[in-house]
């Protein structure tokens, strides 16, 4: 009967040290099941404003962040989409960025940097309208990031838009 006892607290202080190390360790729970520690970048879509005018700038931003708890590895891809009418485009990258492909309102956007643990790149495009309406009267501005850019695999966070009002002038 002692051997028994001795067993089962052998076993008890074994599951609460175990219990006690996962509850201190900062991990998250993915889908699977499996205990681990990953990066998690997210992408926010911004405007210096709600409306844009013909033959004047409007300046938008795509910032990618990390709100994981390990850097980022790998390849990382951001696809920025423009719904709009016809204008010209110029894009600001951060050190370490280059723009892999372009097609008429589509950019795609390639780094292998390391984006640490709360940090941020941010990529900026100007556009400034040519004229004319579109069928809406307003600029789409989109961006996704790749499932699995940089090592993550939380793809929840992975678009943003903002949709700008065109004002006529």
């Amino acid at each position: 009967m002692k051997k028994n006892n001795f067993y089962k607290i052998r076993y008890c202080t074994f599951l609460m040290m175990f219990i006690s190390f996962v509850s201190a360790s900062a991990v998250t729970l993915p889908t699977g099941g499996i205990l681990v520690n990953q990066p998690d970048l997210k992408v926010e879509v911004s405007s210096q404003g709600t409306t844009y005018t013909a033959f004047n700038e409007v300046e938008t931003m795509y910032k990618i962040s990390n709100t994981g708890d390990q850097n980022s590895t790998g390849l990382i891809t951001l696809t920025v989409n423009i719904r709009a009418e016809k204008g010209s485009f110029t894009y600001t990258l951060p050190a370490g960025w280059s723009l892999q492909s372009k097609t008429d309102m589509s950019y795609i956007f390639v780094s292998n940097n390391i984006i640490a643990v709360n940090t941020s790149d941010t990529i900026t495009i100007n556009y400034i309208s040519n004229g004319g309406m579109n069928k809406s009267n307003q600029a789409s501005f989109s961006a996704k990031l790749n499932n699995g850019s940089g090592g993550e695999s939380n793809f929840d966070n992975n678009m943003g838009s903002v949709t700008l009002d065109r004002i006529k002038n």
